[in-house]
């Protein structure tokens, strides 16, 4: 099994609103992990933690990000936005359109990075 690696650099604003989402996020295991619920909070929650940590020590570098931390961080930028139309839906329009507006920025860097690992995979595979 081929284990991927996707890189991304976040700027300072991006790297706020991750690190919101993956705390949100990790509240959220917590709570389901409270409440009797195992997959996918427990594994999420370990990931989180691990990227967090390694996010917080290397904040303006490129990212590397592995399959597991990339879906965990996508789960965590989806549940963050649903976070954040609900904030804005109550009439908290602050943090929360701004960070709606970078949760689509991000994904579409994630996406860039997804894209960009695909191609460098197919290629060395047809040097071979």
């Amino acid at each position: 099994m081929t284990l991927l690696s996707y890189e991304v650099t976040f700027d300072s604003g991006q790297m706020e609103t991750v690190k919101k989402a993956l705390d949100h996020y990790l509240d959220v295991c917590r709570r389901e992990i409270r409440n009797g619920g195992s997959v996918p909070f427990i594994s999420d929650r370990l990931t989180i933690k691990r990227l967090l940590a390694r996010l917080r020590k290397h904040a303006h570098v490129p990212t590397h990000i592995d399959d597991g931390e990339l879906f965990a961080l996508q789960d965590a930028l989806s549940n963050y936005s649903e976070a954040c139309e609900q904030g804005i839906a109550s009439g908290e329009a602050v943090p929360f359109t701004a960070d709606r507006s970078t949760i689509k920025i991000i994904f579409g860097l994630l996406d860039d990075a997804i894209e960009r690992t695909y191609v460098e995979a197919a290629q060395r595979n047809a040097d071979q």
